[in-house]
């Protein structure tokens, strides 16, 4: 998906993956592969704050990062977009202003994302995550 987008846009990029057993390893490897960012996948969604230079507020509050820009300096700044894909899912299935939700997880990291997601970009509904 993101290969094909790159080609549309005629963009000088490639997405590729990386099976990162060690992220202070790959992090150390960033300047060498000329990385501009990066996704950001379980196990390494919690550790990666730690090494971040800066970070949007709402991954703060999460406590959890998906996506990660490598800015011209080399730091690195994170953010969490994994909210926008919980909130569109829900909001597909329930008028969630003014309401009540309950969500039951399998993940804490996938419900604590659906509470600061909800209670702090939409607003007006109380969220639930037993």
């Amino acid at each position: 998906m993101h290969n094909t987008g790159y080609v549309a846009r005629k963009r000088d990029a490639v997405y590729l993956p990386f099976l990162v057993h060690d992220l202070k390893d790959f992090l150390g490897a960033i300047p060498e592969f000329g990385i501009r960012g990066f996704s950001v996948t379980i196990p390494h969604k919690q550790t990666i704050l730690k090494y971040l230079k800066d970070c949007e507020p709402l991954a703060v509050e999460i406590g959890a990062v998906n996506t990660v820009t490598v800015r011209r300096d080399g730091s690195l700044y994170g953010c969490n977009t994994d909210y926008v894909g919980v909130l569109r899912a829900l909001e597909s299935k329930v008028a969630l202003r003014g309401g009540r939700v309950v969500v039951f997880r399998r993940r804490r990291i996938c419900a604590r994302c659906c509470v600061c997601a909800g209670a702090i970009r939409r607003g007006g509904f109380r969220l639930r995550a037993p």
